[in-house]
């Protein structure tokens, strides 16, 4: 998927993520094997990607321990999985540049409550 800052859904997730923009983007590009192009020094990049993998790394434990204390039950992965296959859908079938605003507000506000029931507590 590409990234576009014009993308209403990109936008939504981004800012309901624990990632800051330029982490995002330094991730992204990363996955993309594309080069270091931003305009701020090596040391600060790493210092960026450290950043990103312990986000992620502390995401990824908390889920399972909201596992471990049931408070995230077995149909919530399902759940998780079936969105990701949607997203992957939206991603690569939906030009970004002509995204229906109303459509993709749809989306996000489905995506939300989805998230929202998922939540056992």
């Amino acid at each position: 998927m590409d990234l576009h800052k014009s993308n209403i859904l990109y936008i939504e997730l981004l800012k309901k993520s624990l990632l800051t923009e330029n982490q995002l983007a330094i991730i992204y590009k990363k996955v993309q094997g594309e080069k270091f192009d931003f305009a701020i020094s090596a040391g600060a990049y790493y210092r960026q990607i450290g950043q990103c993998k312990s986000k992620i790394k502390r995401t990824l434990y908390t889920i399972l321990l909201l596992y471990l204390i049931s408070s995230l039950e077995e149909k919530t992965f399902l759940t998780m999985e079936k969105l990701v296959s949607q997203l992957s859908v939206i991603s690569t079938e939906v030009n970004h540049t002509d995204l229906d605003t109303e459509g993709m507000i749809s989306v996000i506000r489905t995506i939300d409550d989805i998230l929202t029931k998922l939540i056992n507590m």
